[in-house]
C-alpha cells in the first residue's frame, strides 16, 4: 500500500470505520462481500453524523448476553485504581487482582508484593512464571498514571507494556488478553493537568495500537463512561476528575460481562 493510502487507513482505523483483522492488519488487495462493504459505509456515515469521539478507537468486541459471574473464576485483572475497583467493590471474588492505585505500568512491574494463588508475595514476572497457563483471561488496564507533558512519553509507556504482556502471551498462552481503553476524565483534574482529554485519547491510541501488535482484545470504556464531549459523566466521577464512584462500579461489571467476545 502507498503511504498516501496506509495513511488514509489509519486515520479512518482511528475514526472506527476500518477494522483492522484478528492478526492486527488491513488487507487491501482483498475483495470485500456485499455485507462487508455495507458494513464499512454505515460506520463511515455514522462516525460523522453520530460518533463524538472519531479519534477514540473502537472496541474489537461485540456487545452479547451477559456471562455468569463464574465465568471470571479463571481471570486475572491487572492495573491501576480502577482495577482497585473492580477487586474491591464487584463480586468477582474468584479473579486474581495484581493492581495498586496511582501505578503507572512500569511501577507495576516492579512491584514485590502481589500475592500468588499460595499466598506468597512476588512481582508478575515471578507468579506468572511459576503459575504457568492459569488463566484464561487476563484484562489489563494501565495507561491514566503515565501521561504526561511529554509526547515521547507514549512511546515510552510502551516499553513496560510490551514487557508485560511478554510476560502474559508467554506463561498463559491459551488466556484471552483484553486490553482496556483508559477512562475519560473530568473537566477538571486537580490531581495532575496532564490527565486531560488530548492525552486520553493518546494513551487509548497506543493501547488499541498494542493490542494490535499482540492480537489481543480492546475494551472501550472510554465511550461508557463519557459524556458527549468526552468527559467524565458526572454521575460516575468521584470528584477528583479521575476515579470512579464505588457505587458505580457494577456499570463496569455489566460492561465486562457483556463484552467478553464469547
Amino acid at each position: 500500500m502507498a503511504p498516501e493510502g496506509r495513511n488514509a487507513a489509519a486515520v479512518m482505523q482511528r475514526a472506527g470505520v476500518l477494522i483492522e483483522e484478528e492478526d492486527g492488519f488491513f488487507y487491501p488487495s482483498n475483495t470485500l462481500s456485499i455485507l462487508e462493504a455495507e458494513c464499512v459505509f454505515l460506520r463511515f456515515f455514522g462516525c460523522f453524523r453520530g460518533n463524538p469521539f472519531p479519534t477514540i478507537p473502537v472496541s474489537t468486541v461485540e456487545s452479547s448476553s451477559p456471562v455468569e459471574k463464574t465465568w471470571f473464576d479463571d481471570a486475572a485483572f491487572i492495573g491501576h485504581s480502577q482495577i482497585v475497583g473492580i477487586a474491591n467493590y464487584l463480586e468477582l471474588r474468584n479473579a486474581d487482582y495484581y493492581c495498586c492505585v496511582g501505578f503507572a505500568a512500569q511501577d507495576l512491574l516492579d512491584f514485590p508484593w502481589y500475592l500468588d494463588p499460595n499466598k506468597r508475595y512476588g512481582s508478575v514476572d515471578r507468579i506468572f512464571h511459576d503459575f504457568p497457563d492459569i488463566y484464561n483471561k487476563v484484562y489489563i488496564m494501565l495507561g491514566i498514571n503515565d501521561c504526561s507533558d511529554f509526547m515521547d512519553d507514549v512511546e515510552e509507556y510502551k516499553k513496560p507494556m510490551r514487557k508485560l504482556l511478554d510476560i502474559v502471551t508467554e506463561t498463559q498462552p491459551n488466556a484471552t488478553v483484553y486490553l482496556i481503553s483508559v477512562a475519560p476524565v473530568g473537566h477538571e483534574t486537580p490531581m495532575n493537568k496532564a490527565y486531560n482529554l488530548r492525552h486520553v485519547t493518546l494513551y487509548c491510541q497506543a493501547i488499541k495500537d498494542l493490542s494490535r501488535e499482540y492480537g489481543t482484545e480492546y475494551l472501550d470504556v472510554f465511550r461508557l463512561l463519557a459524556d458527549n464531549e468526552g468527559y467524565f459523566l458526572d454521575v460516575y466521577n468521584a470528584g477528583d476528575g479521575i476515579h470512579i464512584k464505588p457505587k458505580q462500579y457494577p456499570v463496569i461489571e455489566n460492561y465486562l460481562r457483556c463484552n467478553t467476545g464469547s
